[in-house]
């Protein structure tokens, strides 16, 4: 509607984006809602023009505030696992080799 700046109809609006007539009628509406369209009659068919001076949507941003850093302490929650390779073993689980010269059969 806006590129159009003239009256446009709900058919010339499908035709140039491939909405729905649902989508379309409930986008109209908004605008209607919020005085941002005006629409007359035209026998069966309704022509729609935009209002901008009169839009009443308006969007408030306020501006960040950085808050300051909070007192809480997290605490790691990471299991300490320790590698099989670190394992040390004692000499009674060691595994006997029956191969080696020192061990008596």
């Amino acid at each position: 509607m806006r590129e159009a700046d003239d009256f446009v109809s709900t058919e010339m609006i499908r035709a140039a984006t491939a909405y729905d007539f649902n989508r379309i009628g409930a986008t109209l509406c908004h605008f209607k809602k919020h005085k941002a369209a005006e629409c007359l009659s035209s026998g069966d068919q309704l022509w729609w023009y935009l209002t901008p001076e009169t839009d009443t949507r308006v969007k408030h941003v306020d501006e960040r505030v950085p808050e300051e850093k909070g007192t809480r302490n997290r605490r790691r929650r990471v299991a300490i696992l320790t590698p099989l390779a670190q394992v040390v073993q004692t000499e009674s689980e060691k595994p006997v080799n029956p191969f080696n010269e020192g061990n008596a059969l």
